[in-house]
């Protein structure tokens, strides 16, 4: 039995959520901004000092899950909105993996460049498979190393200034997860 990350941080963003309700600013906008805050907050990892980096996407992807909550208090849930969140969710991802494989460019890391892209090709397999699932109606539910806790890994690895180490883990966490998922979908497909 996992943590519902979602009870977790739902205290802190929930008051954000209902302001935004309130002031009518629909899901997708948000979607879009906090897709650009990403953005931006990925630039830092290429020209500003790790721990402020850090600081900057985790203040960033802090707010991934309040489009959606926004979207459940207005009633403005859409199958669109959905599409589109979880398109974004891929754009700054890549987003933050490449900016940290320029950073290893810059810094002659040959293998914070190679991690940073295995990341990224591991972390739109997790996605992917799930996706890709629920197109023929094979729910996957869970999985180690879901958006959240591979950001998190991500923002704290940097913080701490082992980027390597934990882009290391990270892509060996997401090889797992992506496996994990073949093998859950593997058995939802027997079921169906």
């Amino acid at each position: 039995m996992g943590i519902d990350k979602r009870k977790l941080i739902k205290p802190i963003i929930y008051p954000i959520a209902k302001l935004l309700s309130k002031m009518n600013i629909s899901p997708n906008s948000i979607t879009i901004f906090c897709t650009i805050i990403t953005f931006l907050a990925s630039l830092s990892i290429i020209f500003l000092p790790n721990i402020i980096s850090a600081l900057f996407l985790l203040i960033a992807v802090s707010f991934d899950s309040v489009d959606g909550l926004v979207a459940r208090i207005s009633g403005k849930i859409t199958k669109f909105g959905g599409f589109l969140d979880s398109t974004l969710d891929r754009l700054s991802e890549g987003f933050i993996f490449t900016s940290t494989a320029i950073y290893g460019i810059i810094n002659n890391n040959d293998l914070i460049i190679v991690f940073s892209f295995s990341s990224m090709v591991f972390s739109y397999m997790i996605s992917y498979a799930k996706a890709r699932s629920e197109c023929d109606n094979v729910p996957i539910k869970g999985g180690l190393m879901q958006r959240p806790e591979r950001l998190l890994l991500f923002v704290v690895s940097l913080a701490l200034g082992f980027l390597l180490q934990g882009l290391i883990i990270l892509t060996i966490l997401s090889i797992f997860t992506t496996f994990q998922r073949i093998l859950i979908a593997y058995k939802g497909y027997k079921q169906n």
